[in-house]
């Protein structure tokens, strides 16, 4: 297996782990760290760096095909989790 495979089964596990989360079910943000944990004991800072890389690449190939299926850029679906992200950030939710 190559660092890259490595990367991106770790990022795969970490996604199969954020899949599992709900509003009803607490987050599983220790279990996503230890997927990072784990690449940082195998490879150090490059190994959380390819993690970082293979989840972008992950994200990237995933918003294509749900661009094309709305009908928009990949850019412009970005550009609205951005805005939806920085209105959360603005008016956070229950902080009315």
């Amino acid at each position: 297996m190559t660092f890259d495979d490595d990367a991106e089964m770790a990022a795969i596990r970490a996604v199969r782990i954020a899949l599992s989360e709900s509003d009803l079910a607490p987050l599983r943000s220790r279990e996503i760290v230890a997927v990072i944990a784990d690449m940082w004991e195998r490879h150090g800072m490059e190994g959380v760096s390819g993690l970082v890389v293979a989840l972008a690449r992950q994200v990237a190939g995933a918003i294509v095909p749900l661009a094309e299926y709305r009908g928009v850029q990949a850019a412009e679906l970005v550009d609205s989790f951005e805005m939806r992200k920085l209105g959360q950030i603005v008016d956070p939710p229950g902080q009315n």
